[in-house]
């Protein structure tokens, strides 16, 4: 699965200039025991040698997690390579970001949508009437509808937010 992702992303680049990708890690100390430069840095140097990507690696130690705004407001594809360093309750499984940076991360297993800051702050979380969902997108018209795919009812939900997705507003330049 992993390689049909980079390669994917590799054809998306053939397809489309500069697109930004940020590989995000949390790099704990027993990961390194098998791999000295951690897995998400060598997942971003052969993604550096493909033309059309700008790709940097950041990790759970840097500012802001990683994930400020400055990277979050610069990334158009976010790899996210979790291991131990989730959510208390639940985990988590398909991201986006919004154009304010904000980061929509979907809650499988509590049946939401958490919009996180670019300081990892809660700021809301929206109900997707089940429990399992899986992945979403930002849509619509003006980009401002997200579209989230719920396992538990096999289902597409969508609702509406204020802020267009990041790649949405890109795409619009």
């Amino acid at each position: 699965m992993k390689l049909v992702f980079l390669f994917l992303l590799s054809t998306l680049a053939v397809a489309a200039a500069d697109i930004r990708v940020v590989v995000w890690d949390e790099q704990q100390p027993r990961q390194e025991a098998t791999n000295e430069n951690f897995l998400s840095n060598a997942i971003a140097n052969h993604l550096k040698t493909q033309p059309g990507l700008k790709v940097c690696s950041v990790w759970q130690d840097d500012p802001n997690k990683g994930i400020g705004a400055g990277v979050l407001g610069n990334c158009d594809v976010l790899i996210w390579w979790g291991h131990v360093r989730q959510f208390p309750d639940h985990g988590f499984d398909g991201m986006r970001c919004d154009a304010d940076g904000n980061l929509c991360i979907t809650r499988y297993g509590k049946g939401t949508v958490a919009v996180l800051s670019s300081e990892g702050e809660v700021l809301r979380e929206i109900n997707v009437l089940g429990a399992r969902p899986s992945n979403l997108c930002f849509g619509g018209p003006d980009g401002r509808t997200v579209y989230v795919t719920e396992v538990e009812h096999q289902r597409l939900v969508q609702f509406r937010v204020e802020t267009a997705g990041a790649v949405w507003t890109r795409w619009e330049r």
